[in-house]
């Protein structure tokens, strides 16, 4: 009896053993399968921009996706306007050291010239971002969404529309859900003068907004000129923000990080409605005196970002 009880843990312990072995494999198929379609759409992208403008995208501004080790969970966080996933790559470099998979898709439009910037429209935006937590979907089953500014409005947007249960958190940064005052009077000068485009070196001069440095230092990273046309996409994505009807609110942890010193985006809005619409809303709000800018996703220029990255990964549930 005790030589049978030994070989059923045996063979218990091979299986177990043999199992978890071809668990991980399958998993990390799944992601290699998914890392392949993240490179095929980066060729696409390239042609797409050079047929539709004859313009080209910059190098490393491609998507990006960090294979992790963790199963269930993975992370997709989407950048900002007239930006690139670099805007984001530090926190998926830490969220990845972690262990988890995160995918930074790039928004059409964005990552090289303005020309084809103001061929874009939210409805593109819209559906690149389903169609990436569907192609994530296929290994994860709990995906974390999120973002920086235009990034973060996306992602809202998205849960609020969506209401799609394999969603587990929200991670709103700078989110825009409004222009500020003085951004609105620095742009909406230029647009009635009828130019398509304006420079960030330009806007930079008449504004000296610290918001604007970021863009400047980094033109690899960032278009150099401000799309005009395409503006008008980020303002119907904040109005219909705006006005997404209050219902029963969502249970969906919810992580909002605002930097005083901003001074791209209506701060009261980017407090406020997301406390509107989710039942677990945690806010960072970093003091005005810090001067941290509204790209505060940079470890540099951001003293609390080991503090967001505790919150950000806490949330997420790491060693749960």
């Amino acid at each position: 009896m005790k030589k049978i009880k030994i070989f059923i843990i045996l063979f218990l312990a091979i299986f177990s053993t043999i199992s978890y072995s071809r668990n991980s494999e399958n998993s990390c198929r799944c992601v290699d399968t998914i890392e392949d379609k993240v490179f095929e759409n980066n060729i696409k992208t390239d042609r797409e921009y050079a047929f539709k403008a004859n313009s080209y995208l910059k190098s490393n501004n491609d998507s990006i996706i960090l294979k992790g080790t963790i199963k269930e969970k993975a992370i997709i966080l989407v950048h900002g306007f007239i930006a690139s996933p670099y805007e984001v790559k530090q926190i998926g470099q830490y969220l990845n050291n972690l262990g988890y998979t995160v995918y930074m898709p790039l928004l059409n439009g964005f990552g090289g010239q303005v020309e084809v910037a103001n061929l874009a429209k939210l409805s593109t935006w819209r559906k690149e971002l389903a169609q990436s937590v569907e192609l994530m979907s296929k290994c994860y089953s709990k995906i974390t969404l999120g973002g920086i500014s235009l990034g973060a409005a996306l992602s809202m947007d998205y849960v609020l529309r969506n209401k799609d249960s394999r969603i587990s958190n929200l991670i709103l940064l700078s989110p825009y859900f409004d222009i500020s005052e003085s951004a609105a009077r620095l742009v909406i000068g230029p647009i009635s003068t009828f130019k398509n485009s304006i420079d960030i070196e330009t806007l930079y001069t008449l504004s000296s907004s610290p918001d604007l440095e970021i863009i400047r230092s980094k033109t690899n990273y960032y278009n150099e000129q401000m799309p005009l046309i395409t503006l008008s996409q980020l303002f119907q994505l904040s109005d219909e923000i705006k006005n997404f009807p209050n219902g029963i609110k969502l249970k969906i942890p919810t992580l909002v990080v605002l930097s005083q010193f901003d001074t791209t985006i209506n701060l009261n809005l980017a407090a406020s409605i997301p406390q509107k619409h989710f039942e677990k809303v945690q806010t960072i709000e970093i003091e005005k005196k810090l001067k941290v800018p509204h790209q505060l996703s940079y470890e540099k220029i951001n003293p609390l970002f080991l503090k967001m990255m505790f919150k950000i990964s806490t949330m997420i549930g790491f060693n749960d």
